[in-house]
């Protein structure tokens, strides 16, 4: 009776498994998943050729569609996350559980050689038109908040900023923001508990400490602002970040606030993307009381290709180009005061031209790049060509 039983289950599982995916391939799709923040393999019937049958890639493709395609996907995301979490893991889908609710991923250090050669042409092509050039190289959350995350996830190598002085001091003026936003930490998070961005807090420290550079060169005429010249606006558990997204409610289960900002005094600067469309540099429209909703997208609209912000209150003023990616956007916002134009870039996704020809095209009195810590190898760091491949932040 026992072994009939068995029999039983084991059949009822497989037939489960069966009917999940006979309709795992049946439309419609799902296309992109919210909770991940990513986008889901479906196989399209222009897949399906000869040469892909015989290479593997197609069941490779066929494969990766029964997993994102099967059926109440997000319910069983979420019930794994849940159960290895009961099992006491201390890492989720790469991502570190850490105390205070923290979720991060960890990467500090993935560097092992600098690469600097495409900084080092840059650098010298700014010298040749006279055009200050400043590198901003931000730490990653798990650097700063390495206290709070499992020991034995904590990266134990050397530090790596100790490693990017050594590769760049000497032959250009980069900013370390790790020192500011270490320190800041140490009496105010910088970091949402749920994403790898700064919160409000922490771009502003990026913001000041990039302004005050700036400013001490004569690039800019005016001190950074103080923290107590904006309105500060906190919305009360709104953001879900993507590092939260990737392990689920199930274990992210404290939301984070996010701090949206107004400047006290005047200030009348304007925005177009690449197509020449309006857009607000905070579009409060995109907090949402949805958990999967990208809040982060607020700032500058969600571009992550190409602004162009202008200042008509700086007439006179020099002009910017920032080059980022998406932990630029709200130090960009901020930037742009002091400047009567600002054109930001991210290279991931900026086709147009290469950026020594934008650079020739716009004719800025200033070039800044805003850059992480762990994307020295990445084909950002490509500034002559177009780029044709899209890294991951």
């Amino acid at each position: 009776m026992y072994k009939l039983f068995q029999k039983g289950v084991v059949l009822s599982f497989v037939v489960f498994i069966m009917s999940g995916l006979i309709f795992t391939f049946l439309p419609p799709y799902n296309t992109f998943s919210s909770m991940e923040g990513r986008s889901l393999q479906v196989v399209d019937p222009k897949d399906i050729t000869e040469k892909a049958l015989f290479s593997g890639s197609l069941f490779q493709k066929m494969e990766s569609m029964s997993e994102d395609q099967f059926p109440f996907r997000s319910t069983w995301v979420s019930t794994y996350a849940k159960t290895q979490l009961l099992l006491g893991k201390k890492s989720i889908k790469n991502k570190a559980i850490g105390k205070e609710h923290y979720v991060a991923i960890v990467h500090s250090g993935q560097i092992s050689d600098v690469e600097t050669s495409q900084l080092r042409h840059l650098n010298e092509k700014c010298e040749q038109l006279d055009t200050p050039f400043y590198y901003a190289v931000a730490p990653t959350k798990d650097y700063v908040i390495k206290d709070l995350l499992p020991d034995y996830l904590a990266y134990p190598g050397p530090d790596v900023f100790v490693g990017i002085h050594k590769a760049l001091d000497g032959f250009m003026t980069w900013i370390d923001l790790s020192k500011p936003i270490v320190e800041a930490n140490r009496t105010t998070p910088q970091y949402y508990k749920t994403d790898h961005h700064w919160n409000h807090e922490g771009f502003f420290t990026a913001y000041a400490t990039i302004a005050q550079q700036l400013f001490d060169d004569g690039v800019i005429q005016e001190t950074p602002h103080g923290f107590e010249a904006y309105e500060w606006d906190i919305h009360k558990s709104m953001f879900l970040g993507s590092e939260g997204r990737a392990v689920t409610r199930a274990v992210a289960t404290q939301m984070d606030d996010i701090g949206t900002y107004k400047p006290r005094f005047p200030s009348e600067l304007t925005m177009v993307n690449i197509k020449g469309e309006s857009l607000d540099i905070i579009n409060l429209a995109f907090i949402t009381s949805q958990v999967y909703d990208n809040d982060y997208g607020c700032f500058l609209s969600g571009t992550d290709l190409y602004a162009k912000i202008t200042n008509p209150l700086r007439k006179g003023k020099p002009k910017a180009l920032v080059v980022g990616i998406s932990y630029t956007p709200p130090v960009v916002g901020l930037l742009a005061e002091h400047f009567s134009e600002l054109t930001y870039v991210d290279l991931r996704k900026y086709k147009e031209k290469s950026l020594y020809d934008l650079i020739d095209t716009e004719k800025p009195d200033v070039v800044l790049i805003v850059y992480y810590s762990g994307v020295f190898s990445e084909d950002m760091y490509t500034f002559d060509v177009i780029h044709q491949v899209v890294p991951k932040n």
